[in-house]
């Protein structure tokens, strides 16, 4: 029993940490993710900026809250939305979520994978204050409307709908969309509808991206 006990004694080194999501933000914060990969460093949660993935003249991506989670949302690719770790995949065309994980981990410096860790990201984050909310969805919309179109008035004869139909359903002819007070890019040359529902604005653009066709839905979801 005495060399049992022995033994044990001289067994050291810490517990074996699994590389995984959690593990990560146990150490750092979906934010300190963002903040460290987004080439755009003059950001800001839930507000309309530059999207890392192309160049662009008007800005058309957002990092939001969303069902309590920090996520992203590219509103002319559709294929471009998701967490932290989804942002990380794509902005670096990773195959896999292990690879953004160990990236993640090694630029950090978090220690997970390797033993002996500078402790990095305690410096890194120090730089700047985290988000003062980490559920609170901010999202301010504003909607210009403008007479319809002949354009716009055929389309939905197509289905019947004349402007009396229309208005006795609350759809609307949009000039323009404000989110936080930003104007979203839609092409003046493109089909775009607003349906006003209990107090929010829903926006329909017939041949829009599928995602970015209903922005606000999308928002208020």
């Amino acid at each position: 029993m005495v060399g049992v006990f022995i033994f044990k004694a001289m067994i050291k080194g810490r517990k074996k940490v699994d590389l995984t999501p959690d593990s990560i933000l146990e150490k750092i914060t979906e934010y300190d993710i963002y903040k460290f990969y987004m080439p755009h460093q003059n950001w800001k949660i839930n507000t309309v900026t530059y999207s890392p993935f192309r160049n662009e003249k008007n800005p058309s991506f957002i990092i939001g809250y969303r069902g309590g989670a920090l996520r992203f949302h590219d509103f002319a690719d559709s294929t471009r939305s998701g967490g932290c770790f989804d942002f990380v995949i794509m902005l670096f065309h990773l195959p896999s979520l292990r690879e953004a994980l160990l990236m993640i981990d090694r630029d950090f410096d978090l220690g997970i994978m390797n033993v002996s860790s500078t402790k990095k990201y305690e410096r890194i984050v120090a730089n700047y204050s985290q988000p003062t909310s980490t559920s609170k969805r901010e999202y301010f919309i504003q909607v210009k409307t403008r007479k319809f179109t002949h354009e716009e008035l055929a389309y939905w004869n197509g289905y019947y709908q004349d402007i009396d139909d229309l208005r006795a359903n609350n759809v609307y002819s949009i000039d323009t969309v404000y989110l936080n007070k930003q104007k979203f890019p839609i092409k003046d040359t493109e089909l775009r509808f607003g349906y006003l529902y209990e107090g929010h604005w829903k926006i329909y653009r017939p041949y829009g991206d599928r995602i970015s066709g209903c922005l606000i839905m999308y928002l208020l979801l």
